[in-house]
């Protein structure tokens, strides 16, 4: 007998290719609570996608508890006494090309930081569908998609991007992705502050989080890449 029910990933395929947003939203916050437990204990994941992700048994009165699943890539960054290890100089691409954080594309070591850019991505693509470069194949391309939003690139450049990636989006998602943006290397991220600006986008937009879609049967046309119109998340990240 399995000990969890359906994966994520399964989950949002059935309910027409992405969740609403009270779903998304609500599983999101989740998945980053189990990461917080993660970090807690001095692991990071490095592999964070919708289908390492499941929801509940039923038979268990778990259908709207998500689990994170799949440490295969795990790596622990903490020392015996609880200090960080040092940055390797290069590291070898670990995690799913779509998810990936701009770190793990462009060599570096992973930290707490790139589990949560990840984790954005995921929430992203549970809203909306899709990622800006949901379709294209190859990895250097992926990460060059995701890099047009660094301080270093021009200024016309990171705003289409983050334009591309928000569009449709609520304004808390822009400050989500700018303060994931401005983290450094030590970081340890404020998961408290996350979900409750995460909570807001649902209050602001008259939104609960129950029922899930999945309890309901409820089906979500995917609006793809572009999101569902509006730009209030990317206009939100340079507020």
């Amino acid at each position: 007998m399995s000990l969890v029910g359906r994966g994520l990933d399964g989950v949002v395929k059935e309910a027409g290719g992405r969740l609403s947003l009270g779903s998304a939203v609500g599983v999101s916050i989740q998945m980053l609570a189990a990461l917080r437990g993660l970090h807690t204990v001095g692991y990071l994941h490095r592999d964070i996608k919708p289908g390492n992700s499941t929801i509940g048994r039923p038979e268990s009165n778990e259908i709207r508890l998500l689990y994170l699943i799949d440490f295969g890539m795990a790596r622990k960054y903490t020392k015996d006494d609880g200090s960080q290890h040092r940055p390797r100089a290069a590291t070898n691409f670990r995690g799913s090309p779509r998810y990936a954080a701009i770190s793990a594309h462009l060599g570096r070591e992973y930290s707490r930081k790139d589990d949560i850019e990840s984790w954005f991505y995921c929430m992203i693509e549970l809203f909306k569908g899709a990622l800006p470069w949901s379709n294209v194949g190859e990895m250097k391309a992926i990460g060059d998609a995701k890099v047009k939003r660094q301080k270093k690139q021009p200024e016309a450049v990171r705003r289409q991007a983050i334009a591309d990636l928000l569009s449709g989006c609520p304004s808390e998602f822009g400050q989500v992705l700018k303060y994931i943006d401005d983290m450094k290397y030590t970081d340890k991220p404020d998961y408290d502050w996350i979900i409750a600006t995460l909570r807001s986008s649902l209050s602001n937009a008259g939104v609960q989080e129950f029922p899930y879609d999945w309890e309901t049967g409820k089906r979500n046309a995917a609006p793809g890449a572009g999101g569902g119109g509006g730009g209030g998340g990317g206009d939100s990240y340079f507020n």
